[in-house]
């Protein structure tokens, strides 16, 4: 597998994952939720795991400090503006809104928590950034060790006791995180991808899968670090991410579906931030009612956040354009 190369199907995965992160945020039942849990946010630490290659420290630090803290940095700097603003046209208090999104982004949590009768309001959907930095550090020092995959579960056995003080920046998570990159950084140099990416690997995934989640398995939120069923939780979720890198391969065959759904896949990271801002400060819920309003909500969003995308990509020619038409 080429590095600095995309990869169709990769990012169809990706594309499929970041479309079940936003429909993971509605009030969905809680099949649905199961089904999407089991799976979404590990595809995306395995992916990272798959495609990573290892650099000095110093290059990696500054390589994933631009790539994951920056983006991160720009959107609670968004959300601190625009909830300012949000919270001046409800006649509330500037200060209080500077306060309240500052604390979320200093603090980088998925979920609000109650400290020392502190609370501490949470930033939303872009703590997977914060996780994903920490992971891939913590993943650089693994890779020193004889057998790697020791002090990778050693970190999400520490994240996972240590989950009831949650720690600023998602630390924890990251500890968690950085067994499932490992596991992806394992198949790649083992070349493991065509034994699972096959009918025969699908198929036995897909009974596992679909077993466990009959049997009440699927709660796994790496936001918090909960694994309902410990350890089962985690081996069962790569089962489900098996079966939908298998559904990538697929769907990225099907015209008119997958260049889209790669488009999707392509712009995750931007598509995460803007989710982030729309999750954090639209109401859409107060405007949008019915029988049908979790479809019209979901196909605003996208348009949104797709909307959002195509201008920032686009934002330097058409700076040029316009430097240009003023000349």
């Amino acid at each position: 597998m080429s590095q600095g190369k995309r990869i169709d199907w990769i990012d169809t995965a990706k594309g499929i994952g970041i479309i079940a992160v936003i429909i993971g945020h509605f009030h969905v039942p809680d099949l649905t939720m199961r089904l999407i849990y089991s799976w979404h946010m590990p595809l995306f630490f395995i992916i990272s795991g798959i495609l990573y290659t290892d650099k000095p420290f110093s290059e990696l630090l500054k390589a994933k400090s631009n790539s994951l803290i920056r983006p991160y940095l720009y959107t609670c700097f968004a959300v601190i503006i625009l909830g300012c603003i949000k919270y001046n046209l409800q006649n509330i208090e500037i200060n209080t809104a500077f306060v309240y999104w500052i604390t979320a982004g200093l603090y980088g949590s998925g979920l609000s928590h109650l400290i020392l009768s502190l609370h501490l309001p949470q930033i939303g959907a872009v703590w997977f950034l914060l996780a994903l930095f920490w992971a891939f550090l913590s993943l650089h020092f693994c890779l020193k060790f004889k057998y790697p995959i020791i002090p990778a579960i050693g970190l999400l056995i520490l994240g996972y006791s240590t989950r009831e003080l949650w720690l600023p920046l998602s630390i924890q998570a990251g500890m968690a995180a950085t067994l499932y990159l490992q596991i992806g950084f394992v198949i790649r140099e083992k070349k493991l991808l065509s034994k699972l990416i096959n009918p025969s690997a699908l198929l036995f995934c897909s009974m596992i899968w679909l077993s466990g989640i009959s049997f009440g398995f699927g709660w796994l939120n790496l936001v918090s670090n909960y694994f309902r069923y410990g350890v089962w939780d985690f081996l069962f979720s790569l089962s489900a991410v098996v079966v939908i890198l298998n559904l990538s391969h697929i769907v990225n065959k099907i015209p008119f579906i997958s260049p889209p759904v790669r488009f999707v896949g392509k712009n995750s990271l931007k598509f995460l931030c803007f989710h982030t801002l729309e999750l954090n400060l639209f109401p859409w819920e107060v405007f949008i009612h019915g029988s049908y309003a979790n479809e019209i909500i979901f196909l605003m969003k996208i348009t949104y956040i797709s909307a959002s995308t195509l201008i920032l990509n686009n934002y330097n020619r058409l700076k040029c354009s316009m430097i240009k038409f003023q000349s």
